[in-house]
């Protein structure tokens, strides 16, 4: 007796074949769905990105000895997790905040920013969000002149120059509309045909029990 358990090709292609209307219509119900939420529900989400770097005061940097020189940037590459996590803090949120104006509080925008340092060097990155390209572009701009304006009210060690300053996003990075597509295509499809396979057994039994 045939397991109910076990599918062969056979039966699937048989199945495709024979229930394909059936086929296409449940794959394409998650498909419709999935394109509906990315292009008409979810928000879109931009991101703009800009780097800073940590560097020593003018005196610092005039010191001629090599292994002082080295002893120096070893200092400021371990600065680089503090002070991007000083780029975080409620001060400088609130500085960037007054250049945005009165369209965003300090916590709105500390929660759209993500700030990361880049291992051994005296580089961090920072990246904003926004619903919009000129949002997320201003965001950025607005956190980054903010730090390195103002860093020295909190800590004199280092100072902040920006490198390179963030750029007109030109697309979203969220709702990843091909991934979303493809994904509810693939789950309509296995749901489909295990539907379909689910349907002719249960067609067959039906018929066997009527022969009987």
């Amino acid at each position: 007796m045939k397991d109910e358990n076990v599918i062969d090709l056979n039966e699937v292609f048989y199945t495709i074949k024979k229930r394909k209307v059936l086929i296409i219509i449940i794959t394409l119900v998650p498909v419709i769905i999935s394109v509906i939420i990315s292009f008409f529900i979810m928000s879109p989400v931009y991101e703009s990105s800009s780097t800073v770097i940590i560097i020593g005061h003018k005196n610092d940097m005039q010191v001629q000895d090599p292994s002082s020189q080295y002893t120096n940037v070893m200092m400021y590459q371990s600065l680089t997790k503090t002070y991007a996590d000083l780029a975080t803090s409620r001060f400088i949120e609130e500085k960037a905040a007054q250049k945005l104006g009165k369209s965003i509080t300090a916590s709105q925008l500390g929660s759209s920013i993500t700030v990361t340092p880049r291992d051994e060097t005296q580089l961090i990155d920072i990246k904003a969000n926004g619903n919009t390209p000129e949002e997320a572009l201003e965001r950025v701009q607005a956190i980054s002149e903010a730090f390195s304006e103002n860093i020295n009210s909190i800590s004199s060690i280092a100072e902040v120059n920006i490198v390179d300053n963030g750029q007109l996003p030109q697309s979203p990075i969220k709702p990843n509309k091909k991934l979303y597509i493809a994904i509810s295509f693939i789950i309509g499809i296995l749901l489909s045909i295990t539907t379909a396979i689910s349907l002719e057994r249960r067609t067959e039994k039906t018929v066997k029990e009527v022969k009987k």
